[in-house]
């Protein structure tokens, strides 16, 4: 899990990417109030919307499902 990115993936520069485009103002990796540890991805400050973006590594698809060689008993 170490080595999995943790900020920047392609997923989350594609929808700041469109965000921007549409002209929206948002922060990018704002603490979550009481949760010092955790990070909001997109936040829109104003109306007090969270966006977590999450790729395959979380949900993985059955059609990009790649099954373990090592550690099968996970």
């Amino acid at each position: 899990m170490s080595r999995q990115a943790g900020k920047g993936t392609a997923a989350e520069l594609l929808v700041r990417s469109l965000l921007r485009a549409a002209d929206l103002r948002y922060r990018v990796e704002s603490p979550v109030p009481g949760m010092a540890r955790r990070r909001i991805d997109v936040a829109f400050t104003s109306v007090e919307v969270a966006v977590l973006i999450n790729g395959r590594f979380w949900h993985n698809p059955l059609e990009h499902a790649k099954q373990s060689t090592s550690h099968t008993e996970w």
